[in-house]
This record gives structure tokens, sequence and C-alpha cells, in this order.
């Protein structure tokens, strides 16, 4: 009996130690976005500012995400979107040897422009997208010379292109966070925005029909397609999965950029995050009004004022898109304000900010209410006032010395003056 008490003791004695050495795993908080993605953009359209990024700003290979600044900048340079060109040789060279996913179009096949950005997009044809950029610039390095361009124009430090594909090269990069302004400003062009959100396309001859896989991925992965509606796919090995999305929650419109979420295509992964992200804005996100119109913010010092100080006030109601339950942080952000002051010019700024919100937002704050100038305030407090006392002084005084000098040689001129007349007249 002994020797089974003892066996008892030392079984339990190493089944709590097993549970002690092995690793518990701890359920992750139901707020924390969880995404397999490296790198992550999430950007708020209407607030005009990213709510979420993880490593946003370091580099990365956008593969076919590269296609969405092609199409904008061939959107934004062809004058009739339905002129009809042939695809010539030289067009396919090298796609099929570097594994570039196609549009499926052949040599010397005839194409409207239109059909072409359709075929960039959806399938992500490296053909389609070459064609474009020989239409319009005479070749891909020129073309990709106007990318480049675009791109400085948009005042993106972390992007270069060197095709017009995102096939692999070292010195092709970019970053989710430019990748996302990218996107924000080609969605404004009218022709992009129904090309990126479209599910399907067939073109002008009826010959080619162009799908975006979007639909039938949310399918397997059980994927809300209200929430994301519009979206291109990009793949490389050294990239991984890329994907931007536009989703809409709320009614409120997003954009979403990840990279390099594994490089198995199987896992769909990109998908998954994208998924990921929009129930993480649903739930974890909420629009609010932290002020209305003229509401009291703070009072400000006035200097130089018939009173010391002023009320300000906004001129439109602030919302914001925040965490719930998170704490905002607020600032005013001002110079010294001198009187007069009048409601129609901002006299200082409000500055909103928090842990979760990724910029600082700033709103110009206005005066509730004239406030005069105090003359004798200002006038005391004033060093031209006293220059000039000082200098008028001055004057006085040479003035009043210099005086009898003064009457005494006005009286010999005025006596000058009268022998001099007598003269004449004796004469």
């Amino acid at each position: 009996m002994k020797k089974i008490n003892v066996l008892f003791c030392l079984l339990l004695i190493f089944t709590i130690t097993i549970s002690i050495g092995k690793p518990q795993r701890t359920a992750a908080k139901e707020q924390d976005l969880q995404v397999e993605s490296r790198y992550v953009t999430v950007y708020s359209l209407k607030d005009k500012s990213a709510i979420y990024e993880l490593k946003a700003h370091e580099q990365m290979y956008p593969a076919s995400l590269t296609k969405i600044m092609t199409t904008l900048v061939a959107i934004e340079h062809i004058d009739d979107l339905h002129k009809e060109i042939v695809l010539g040789k030289d067009i396919f060279e090298g796609l099929a040897e570097e594994g570039a996913s196609v549009a499926g179009y052949d040599i010397d096949d005839k194409a409207e422009l239109l059909d072409l950005l359709y075929g960039t997009m959806l399938p992500s044809g490296a053909d389609a997208a070459r064609a474009i950029a020989k239409h319009v610039a005479g070749s891909e390095e020129a073309f990709v010379k106007l990318m480049n361009d675009r791109a400085e124009q948009m005042k993106l430090e972390h992007t270069h292109f060197t095709n017009t594909t995102g096939l692999h090269h070292d010195d092709h990069y970019s970053t989710t966070a430019d990748m996302a302004k990218i996107l924000e400003i080609a969605l404004e062009n009218k022709a992009f925005y129904e090309i990126f959100t479209a599910d399907d396309f067939t073109s002008a001859d009826g010959k080619m029909h162009f799908v975006n896989t979007k639909n039938s991925i949310l399918d397997i992965i059980h994927g809300d397609k209200k929430t994301i509606i519009g979206s291109k796919t990009g793949f490389t090995l050294e990239g991984g999965l890329c994907l931007a999305s536009l989703l809409k929650i709320d009614g409120e419109d997003y954009i979403s950029i990840s990279g390099y979420a594994g490089n198995d295509f199987s896992t769909m992964q990109h998908y998954k995050d994208a998924v990921a992200i929009g129930k993480f804005i649903q739930t974890q996100y909420e629009r609010k009004t932290v002020y209305h119109a003229n509401e009291p913010i703070r009072a400000v010092p006035i200097t130089y004022g018939n009173a010391d100080e002023v009320e300000t006030v906004l001129h439109e109601d602030i919302t914001m898109l925040v965490r719930k339950g998170e704490k905002l942080e607020e600032s005013i952000l001002m110079n010294t304000i001198t009187a007069p002051v009048n409601t129609r010019e901002p006299i200082a700024q409000l500055q909103i900010g928090s842990a979760n919100i990724a910029e600082k937002k700033l709103y110009p704050l206005y005066a509730a209410n004239t406030v005069s100038r105090n003359w004798i305030d200002y006038l005391l407090n004033s060093r031209w006032f006293y220059i000039l006392v000082i200098l008028f002084s001055i004057l006085t005084l040479i003035f009043f010395i210099g005086k009898p000098r003064i009457v005494r040689a006005y009286r010999i001129i005025k006596r000058r003056r009268l022998r001099s007349k007598q003269r004449r007249v004796r004469r």
C-alpha cells in the first residue's frame, strides 16, 4: 500500500512538473489585430489619416501592387480609352521565363486601351501592362520614368519602380504607407475606381473575359463581400503575398495595404488578413463627435486687449474615428495673441491624438467674440512710444533753448529788410 501511495505521489509530481514546464499559450486579446502580414497600413479615406500601422514605413517589395501606379499613370496620359492598338511581339518577351501572370493576349492581337487596363488589374496581366506602357511612352523604360515622376509628385520618399509589372528587382520597392497614398489618389479617378471595384469585365470585342478572384476567395474563407469592395493582389517569392483593398464599413471607406503574408499562395493569407482588418475596424472603432461647432473649447490669453482672455471655439463639428474606450489627448498650439482679435481668422490650433491614432490632427480655433485693443496698455508697453516721446522731448528742448537766438536773428533780418526798403524810397 505504501508503495502504491509513493508511486501515486511521484506520478502527481511529474504531471505537475510537466504542466508547469510546458509553455502556456495565452488567448489573444479581442481588441488586438491579429494578422500574418509583415507590413500593414489601414487608412481612413474620410479622416485622411492612418488608423493602424505595422512597419508601414519599412521598405517592402510591392509585387503586382505596382500595377496600381501603372494603371493610374496610364489613365492620366490617355485621351481616348477606347482607342484600339496592336500588341507587338516585343511585349511578350521574357514574361514566360520570369513566370509573370498574364491576361492571355497573343502576338498581333488587337485590343482597346480600356480592355488592357482591366487586363492589367483584374487578372494582373503583365502583357496588358507592357502594351499600355509602350503605347503611352514608347517603351516600358520611358513609362517607368513617368511612374517615378508621379511618385515624386506625390512626395513618396520610399518608393521606386524599375518596371510596370512588379516583377522582382532589388531596386523596385515601396512601403505600405506609400502604396496607401498611391491608391488613395488613384481612387479619386472615376475610371480607376470602376476598374478597381469591378468583379469581372468583358472586352469590347467579346473575346476576352477577365475575373477578379476576390469573390471566389472570399467564398472559400467565408469573408464578407460587402466589406471588401475592391482589391488588387500581388505575389513574388521575395515580396510574398500582398493585397491592396478598399473596405466599406458602416458607410465609410478604408484602404488596407498588406505586404508579405507568407509566400504560400494556397493559404490565401493576404485575404484572410483583409477580412481580419475589416472585423477589427467594425468591432473596435467608432465614429465619435468630439466637439460641436461654437462649443467653447478653452480660454486663451490676449495681449494688449480690453479683455485679458478670450474663449476659443470651432467653426465646424469635429468627428473622429477612435478606438472604443480610448482617451483622447488634447493640446492647444498657439503663439502670442495680440489684440485686436476678430472671429473670422484662426488664433490657435487644437491638436487631438491618442496612442491609437497614427497621426495627430490639427483643427483651427477661432475667438468666440471680438476683442478690441487697449491703446493705453499698448502704448505704455511699446518701445516705439517711448522712442517717440524721447525724440519729441529732445526736439522741444532744442526749440526752447534755441528760441532766443531764432527771435534775435529774425529781428535782425527784419530790420535789414526795413532799411533796404527805406533806401529805395529815398532814391
